[in-house]
């Protein structure tokens, strides 16, 4: 779960009276289950969401949780996940890995309308902060500095903007992180593939937006996805492709296929593939280059698309297309 809606429903539970209990991978090495800026909230009635990498430092943390949402138990935990800790929590993984917990009370609902407000800044970052004795949850962007984070300055901040690592400062433990993510993963056509992709990319913690010319029943998605009416002929009027965006194409037919790509790799999106075999794959590679299309974006791009796991049914494709994503994201970060 992206950090930007986890926020939104810890700002829900408190706008609403409610508590909950942030837990937030601080620091880690070695082999873990899960990396910095893993997260979870921990509410009083014992719903989790989110994961900090399951098994038993989950359980400890979730028990920990609930120590802080009663006022009891310190900010920080220190997990050793070598052969010799086994017994205390049941994993071999071999790596380390710092928690801290944040609770979050009604008083806090005016901080989290400031952070969630401030998402809508591409230099916005989220920040989390642990002192001996407290943790601070603040922002950083250009034109305001750092927000809520006594003894972080600016300069500091910035010369860490881009980092996926913690660091140590003024006595402080810093992560600092994109409130939101790059990218949205526009996929054109809404047909059988597409109903077991989008579902899946969303909660694999991709934004979608799906797009269709032809008229598409309500129901057609088990989630509840409404495909966005688009002019296959002239997608600018719809969408307005950046290079932090995905491009994934798997209309009705061929020819709506390379028009969407004739139009979309002009834009130089992070990612594009489209649905076909080798021989329709070097066809329109082809196609491109002689309408202008820049070798570079043609060369990269994904066709056929997906990774090569032999998929044959839609959700089998639905599936090989999501793993080359999530590839593509966690290289590209």
């Amino acid at each position: 779960m992206y950090i930007e809606e986890m926020l939104k429903i810890l700002y829900d539970t408190v706008r609403d009276g409610g508590k909950a209990v942030l837990v937030s991978v601080m620091a880690s090495s070695g082999s873990t289950p899960r990396g910095e800026g893993a997260r979870m909230a921990v509410f009083p009635d014992g719903r989790i969401i989110g994961t900090v990498g399951g098994g038993r430092v989950e359980y400890l943390c979730a028990q920990k949780a609930a120590e802080a949402l009663s006022g009891k138990g310190g900010v920080t935990a220190f997990y050793d996940l070598s052969p010799s800790d086994i017994y205390d929590t049941g994993m071999i993984c071999g790596g380390k890995v710092e928690v801290c917990f944040r609770l979050f009370a009604p008083d806090d609902a005016g901080l989290l309308k400031t952070i969630l407000a401030s998402a809508e800044r591409k230099d916005s970052r989220l920040i989390t902060a642990v002192g001996a004795e407290n943790v601070w949850i603040g922002l950083y962007d250009e034109e305001n500095g750092v927000r809520f984070v006594p003894g972080l300055d600016g300069k500091t901040a910035a010369e860490h903007i881009d980092d996926r690592h913690s660091f140590e400062t003024g006595g402080l433990t810093v992560f600092m992180e994109p409130l939101r993510e790059k990218g949205r993963v526009y996929i054109f056509g809404g047909g059988h593939v597409c109903r077991e992709l989008a579902p899946l990319l969303k909660r694999l913690e991709f934004s979608v937006t799906v797009l269709e010319e032809r008229d598409v029943s309500e129901d057609a998605f088990y989630d509840g996805t409404r495909p966005v009416k688009c002019d296959f002929h002239d997608i600018g009027k719809t969408v307005d492709i950046t290079p932090d965006d995905y491009v994934v194409v798997m209309t009705s037919g061929h020819a709506a296929d390379y028009e969407i790509l004739e139009q979309a790799l002009r834009k130089n999106p992070s990612y594009a593939g489209v649905i076909g075999s080798r021989s329709k794959a070097a066809h329109t590679r082809q196609r491109l280059l002689e309408a202008g299309v820049d070798r570079d974006a043609v060369e990269a791009l994904h066709t056929p698309i997906g990774l090569a796991i032999m998929a044959a049914t839609p959700a089998e494709i639905a599936v090989s297309v999501s793993a080359e994503l999530i590839e593509h994201r966690a290289k590209n970060r």
